[in-house]
């Protein structure tokens, strides 16, 4: 992101940031007045259910995204650590916020990461032919990133409209290859490089 976000300044979050710690250091121990809102959940069952529980415990997903704008999810899929550590982001957890966001009337759900699990095999496109295979030996970040790829694209086949987009460079249809920084640098990592507008639903 820029210096400037809608108005609000690096140097201006910086200063009121500071402000907040100051006067929380010169506080000293205490009570402290209960909030009636919380921004921590914890809710516990199967993944899909428990975010929509842990969304409707924060008050909803209407109290972070309103209609018409266009929202970007951008999980955390970089670790094999076990999920009591919280390090990688649940599939489900991706597809079930997406959908409350569109349920909320937002305009479209970008899902991206760093770089796509796709297109594995520098000497060959990504395609149907060449899907990624998980008893392959890869990253755990292309592993997570192929499994929430995949409950993305089973959500748009059943009518979801999200939109799953990479950013790195695309040299054929859909297809990934490791690139030089020269040609990375210049993509920002939320273009959306590649979208189906059209895709077959059964």
């Amino acid at each position: 992101m820029g210096r400037e976000a809608r108005g609000f300044t690096r140097r201006q979050f910086l200063i009121a940031a500071g402000a907040g710690l100051a006067i929380g250091a010169g506080a000293g121990p205490g009570w402290l007045p209960a909030k009636e809102e919380y921004d921590l959940a914890v809710i516990s069952g199967e993944p899909a259910a428990a975010t929509r529980r842990a969304l409707e415990a924060l008050g909803g997903i209407s109290r972070f995204v309103k209609k018409g704008q266009r929202v970007v999810l951008k999980p955390n899929m970089s670790f094999a650590n076990p999920p009591d550590r919280g390090s990688t982001t649940h599939p489900a957890v991706v597809v079930e916020v997406a959908r409350a966001c569109l349920e909320a009337g937002v305009q479209r759900v970008v899902v991206t990461g760093s770089f796509s699990a796709v297109g594995h095999h520098p000497d060959r496109p990504s395609d149907e032919s060449v899907p990624f295979n998980p008893f392959e030996r890869s990253l755990p970040y292309g592993f997570s990133k192929a499994a929430v790829e995949h409950e993305c694209l089973k959500a748009f086949a059943d009518g979801l409209p999200v939109v799953v987009a990479t950013s790195c460079a695309i040299l054929g249809p859909n297809d990934f290859k490791p690139c030089s920084s020269e040609l990375y640098q210049p993509i920002p990592a939320t273009t959306t490089l590649y979208e189906h507008q059209e895709a077959h639903r059964p």
